[in-house]
């Protein structure tokens, strides 16, 4: 039988491997380039969203011209505004965090921004209570103790809501504004259980008069959000037992 030859020999074969080898390495490397940049860019994302939402409306960061705050701005011609950052901002377990803290002496007002997860905060409510559906409406309510013991119930407010986070301005009136030595404290409570021992209850410094304060001049806008009263059932409480 003659021998046939198809003109094909191993060594054509190892020859072509060869020649392709260099061209594959070439495009795996160039898909696991790309992968790394679509990796890094959506890191970069995921931090300026996270950024982003966390970050406190800009009309919460400003002072908050009221009805108050107006009147006596009018009768003095002037308005001593003094803003302060919280030695302790955040809570330690992070449920809530205070910022844009401005205590006004001349009209008994102090105000300041509080900010929580709307998943972690709640969710850990809900495990604190044994809830199966989760609450609506205003869930907290809050507090101001100076000192000497004074508590502060008399509040208004405004909210606003961004993926995963929700911001609360929260403005004080008739708040006798301590002097040397003197101390504000936040508290804030889960609205159906204001204790001082309650699951939810976290204490926040507001202002300490032995701190720096940064003074701030201010001037009258024509605008401005409107202020909801605090809830009516932070009274039916305030003087539950512990």
């Amino acid at each position: 039988m003659d021998n046939y030859d198809d003109g094909y020999t191993y060594e054509d074969k190892d020859t072509f491997k060869d020649s392709y080898r260099p061209r594959i390495g070439k495009y795996v490397k160039k898909v696991l380039k790309f992968i790394a940049i679509l990796l890094i860019a959506f890191v970069y994302f995921m931090i300026f969203l996270r950024s982003s939402t966390a970050k406190v409306p800009k009309k919460f960061r400003e002072f908050t011209w009221t009805d108050v705050t107006r009147e006596v701005y009018s009768t003095n011609g002037a308005l001593t505004v003094m803003k302060q950052k919280s030695e302790d901002a955040i809570d330690k377990n992070g449920l809530y965090q205070i910022s844009d803290i401005y205590i006004c002496p001349d009209a008994d007002q102090v105000q300041f921004t509080v900010r929580y997860n709307s998943r972690n905060t709640i969710n850990q409510l809900m495990e604190n209570y044994s809830m199966t559906d989760r609450p609506t409406g205003e869930i907290f309510v809050f507090r101001l103790r100076d000192g000497d013991g004074n508590i502060y119930t008399e509040y208004r407010y405004s909210a606003a809501k961004k993926p995963l986070n929700e911001f609360r301005k929260v403005v004080f009136d008739n708040v006798k504004v301590p002097g040397e030595g003197g101390i504000l404290y936040l508290e804030v409570y889960y609205g159906d259980d204001v204790r001082d021992l309650a699951p939810m209850n976290v204490t926040l410094t507001v202002y300490d008069a032995d701190r720096y304060t940064e003074k701030v001049n201010v001037s009258p806008k024509d605008s401005e959000f409107e202020l909801l009263p605090a809830p009516s059932y932070l009274d039916r409480h305030e003087n539950s037992s512990n």
